[in-house]
């Protein structure tokens, strides 16, 4: 280290603040089915139960010609 830099382990320093922060997002992979047209989706979510009902109401496009989806 260069001149004016002290060379001290994280406790012993006056005034520091060490922060960890660790941040998960979990996610699920889903796969449901169409009966009515015999296909199958992969998704992946961290809301299940909202990405469901957008799929059943006809808001995603690659699964609204297929209605009506089940969890498999």
């Amino acid at each position: 280290m260069g001149p004016g830099f002290e060379s001290q382990p994280d406790h012993k320093k006056k005034n520091s603040t060490k922060l960890n922060v660790e941040f998960f997002m979990s996610f699920i992979v889903y796969i449901i089915y169409s009966n009515s047209a015999d296909r199958y989706y992969i998704g992946q979510t961290n809301h299940f139960d909202a990405r469901l009902g957008r799929h059943n109401a006809g808001i995603e496009k690659a699964t609204a010609p297929y209605l009506p989806w089940v969890l498999i």
